[in-house]
């Protein structure tokens, strides 16, 4: 308050009366009929921060704004504990002045935020003014350390002042002279919204006619939120509006999980974000991805990425076309087979697409598995045609011809047209001797030599295929499997009911690297029954005749057909006509020369 405004008692009405006339003759009156207008103003807040230190501790607890001294009197006041005719005095020249200013606001005209401002900034002392410049609405707050030591002052001091100085600050802002200042600051805030870009910044305060890098600007961007550089955007940290947005795109996405452009400006806007600040901060988002009018969550592994694109899509697809989608900088199509196989999230819809299992929609289980749920559901059989239309029907992408190779699997039986599980009590097929597998052979009682060649699949680490007859010899019966240790890692024989091309071993990629093959090259596994192990051994492309013949077949041969007549469990006359019906004939050849 100004000099001249405090020198007088401003009470009663045209003529002020004095402060000892007011005791002697008026005590008793309200405080809203000494001093006109006092309703008015009823609802602002007493500003304790520009009085006396005592009116503050006296009356601050029981009174708040104008309107709670509105009706006590004089000697009400006066009879508070420690409230002396100064404390009383101060407080009712202040209501006198908030009156004065409320009116002068009323018919005075706006004069512009910058100056506006200034005069705010100006009623602040020197202290005050350097202290709240530092460290409220800098771009970069001063630490009060380095601000006590610029301005040759104790930290202590500055610590204690501080929220002096902000209450002071506060009570200015409010006073209706500078009404005009918190409008500003109110529309400043409300067109910036929860987050704002620097350039709209610049854009609003141009549009006051601030300059962006002058103290008017900083005083209007700190009474507006503070608003805090979030780089590169601007943050209204009353309102923590960083966490504001990201709750309500996050609840925007509890409910959709691939929103539309205006859902998602929907919320925001609710927020007071600009619209057309929306587009612009979705995009700087790493953790979101725009496709058309969708946006997804784009999270950081190959799976959650699988997931946004169907989120998308709404439908299966196959893993090329999710692939496509998510683009080939960010992941493989590998990488996509292995996520959308192995993560619970996925279900497979068909042969070739998959969705998400939180559709609720049936998870294709594979060829044979629907084969037996449908046996299932007729009640144990059905006939082979209405098999196969049913499941081509409800999967088009499964061919027919696939619907009766598994069918025809060991874990079925058809019977005069009709399918059915199989039994215990059903025999299995009959499996031919050893000696009709190619690559196999004998070596005594207890040791089995199979011979593999080297191809891109068996380098790779696929599965190998094998011959009933070699399964049989193994000793692996159908639904089984058997573990061979080999100093390259365990191996396994197994023959599932479901295969649709027999038994097979598992992987001898170990084995092909730690010997060195190459294409073209053969590994003769070399299973011992009798201690379930296995030694791989390398036969190279080049080698041929005799010397390829005694590598097959584990000893020395003097004699090629009798030999491999031990080998093969057969008559020295039969040899030639069993390598050349299994597919031996390079072999078969050896022993005609």
């Amino acid at each position: 308050m100004s000099p001249q405004a405090s020198s007088t008692l401003p009470v009663g009405s045209a003529s002020a009366d004095s402060w000892d006339e007011v005791i002697e003759t008026r005590a008793g009156v309200p405080i809203n009929e000494l001093i006109d207008g006092l309703d008015d103003i009823a609802a602002l807040a007493i500003p304790y921060a520009r009085l006396p230190r005592r009116a503050y501790n006296v009356f601050s607890a029981e009174f708040a704004s104008w309107s709670d001294i509105a009706g006590q009197t004089v000697s009400a006041l006066l009879s508070h504990p420690k409230a002396g005719e100064g404390t009383v005095r101060a407080l009712l020249t202040a209501a006198a002045d908030a009156v004065a200013a409320y009116q002068a606001a009323a018919t005075s005209s706006r004069v512009g935020a910058a100056t506006a401002v200034r005069r705010l900034v100006a009623e602040l002392d020197d202290r005050d003014r350097a202290m709240l410049s530092a460290r409220l609405w800098a771009p970069r707050a001063e630490s009060q350390r380095t601000l006590a030591d610029r301005l040759g002052l104790n930290i202590a001091w500055i610590q204690r002042n501080q929220p002096r100085a902000q209450a002071r600050l506060a009570d200015l802002v409010a006073d209706p002279a500078h009404w005009e200042v918190s409008d500003y600051a109110d529309e400043l805030a409300r067109r910036l919204g929860p987050l704002a870009p620097e350039e709209l910044l610049a854009t609003e305060l141009h549009r006051l006619k601030v300059d962006p890098s002058s103290e008017p600007a900083q005083v209007l961007l700190y009474l507006a939120g503070p608003y805090v550089r979030r780089a590169p955007w601007f943050e209204n940290a009353t309102t923590a509006g960083q966490q504001q947005v990201a709750a309500a795109i996050d609840g925007v996405f509890d409910r959709l999980p691939a929103p539309s452009t205006e859902s998602l400006s929907e919320a925001l806007a609710a927020l007071g974000m600009p619209r057309d600040v929306v587009i612009t901060y979705l995009s700087a988002q790493v953790g979101l991805r725009r496709f058309g009018d969708a946006w997804v969550r784009w999270g950081d592994s190959t799976a959650d990425k699988a997931e946004a694109v169907l989120h998308v899509h709404g439908q299966p697809r196959t893993p090329e076309d999710i692939f496509d989608a998510i683009g080939p900088g960010y992941t493989s199509l590998r990488a996509v087979r292995e996520a959308l196989y192995e993560d619970h999230r996925f279900i497979r819809t068909s042969r070739q697409t998959l969705g998400l299992r939180g559709w609720g929609i049936d998870e294709y289980g594979g060829v044979f598995d629907e084969i037996g749920h449908r046996i299932d559901a007729a009640g144990g059989k059905i006939h082979i045609d209405a098999l196969v239309a049913d499941i081509v029907a409800q999967f088009p992408d499964v061919a027919e011809n696939s619907v009766r190779i598994y069918a025809g699997t060991l874990a079925y039986v058809t019977e005069a047209g009709m399918v059915r599980r199989r039994t215990d009590t059903d025999e299995w097929p009959p499996i031919s001797p050893l000696n009709t597998a190619r690559g196999a052979f004998r070596n005594g009682p207890t040791e089995i030599r199979l011979a593999v060649t080297v191809t891109p699949d068996v380098l790779r680490g696929s599965g190998v295929p094998m011959r009933p007859a070699v399964a049989d010899a193994l000793g692996v019966s159908p639904g089984h499997r058997r573990a061979f240790a080999s100093q390259h890692g365990e191996v396994a024989a197994a023959w599932r009911m479901s295969s649709t091309s027999g038994p097979s071993l598992g992987s001898l990629r170990a084995a092909a690297l730690a010997t060195g093959a190459r294409l073209g090259d053969t590994l003769v596994l070399v299973f011992n029954l009798e201690h379930a192990s296995l030694h791989v051994a390398l036969i190279g492309a080049e080698l041929a005749g005799m010397q390829r013949l005694r590598q097959l077949l584990g000893r020395t041969v003097r004699n090629p057909t009798a030999a491999l007549a031990a080998s093969l469990h057969c008559r020295k006359t039969e040899v030639a006509a069993v390598l050349r019906k299994r597919g031996d004939h390079e072999l078969a050849e050896l022993i005609h020369e």
